[in-house]
């Protein structure tokens, strides 16, 4: 398993490899939110974000910025999302327009095993 123990961050203190909100709709069995995969911290970091709206969007490599307190997520140019540690979960505000399955500009996810590494997903709420 190639991502599920922690990572080092660029201050050396270790995070979960990956922080998740993924769900499956009750009634249609599909799978809704986001997953980061913090895989590399070579330049900086990259991490590995895998939306999920119905089904698996292709997963995007992002390189990883440090922003004060606040990690951002770059894709190309484009700064992408914005995540802050809290506690053990992550605050995400998405900066491209994207909007959470619940509509909202910012989320909340919590340490995870990576659902494409078979975890079993939860029913939303």
């Amino acid at each position: 398993m190639a991502l599920s123990w922690p990572v080092f961050s660029g201050d050396t203190q270790q995070r979960p490899a990956t922080y998740s909100n993924v769900c499956r709709h009750a009634e249609s069995g599909d799978l809704l939110g986001l997953e980061v995969s913090f895989v590399s911290d070579a330049d900086g970091g990259y991490a590995l974000v895998q939306r999920y709206e119905g089904e698996a969007i292709p997963p995007e490599l992002m390189q990883v910025k440090r922003r004060g307190d606040d990690l951002v997520l770059a894709s190309g140019a484009t700064d992408a999302i914005a995540l802050r540690q809290d506690g053990k979960r992550m605050q995400l505000t998405y900066l491209d327009g994207q909007l959470s399955a619940a509509g909202r500009p910012s989320d909340t996810l919590t340490p995870s095993s990576p659902v494409w590494q078979g975890k079993n997903v939860a029913v939303c709420n």
